[in-house]
């Protein structure tokens, strides 16, 4: 569990300490980051190919709702991706 002590010591201190409470499980930040992962693999240049195209990725994320992210998040990134028009997100 992180105390206060630890968010001296570490660069987590930068987060807001609401984000850190202990309710906040360390299970959700290993979900949303999954998701979050996920999106930025997808939407950066790799040397064997392209950036995906915006729809192919909210495609793969909805494919793997249920299976690979949790569904709250990826529902969450999904709406998200749907506000940004402009693909502001993947940079």
């Amino acid at each position: 569990m992180l105390t206060e002590n630890n968010l001296q010591q570490c660069p987590l201190r930068l987060l807001p300490y609401s984000f850190l409470h202990t309710d906040f499980r360390l299970q959700n930040v290993a979900r949303i980051v999954a998701v979050a992962d996920a999106y930025d693999a997808m939407t950066s240049k790799r040397s064997y190919r392209d950036i995906m195209p915006q729809s192919t990725v909210r495609r793969e994320i909805e494919k793997g709702i249920g299976i690979q992210f949790d569904p709250e998040y990826a529902k969450i990134m999904i709406e998200m991706m749907d506000e940004d028009n402009n693909f502001i997100m993947r940079e």
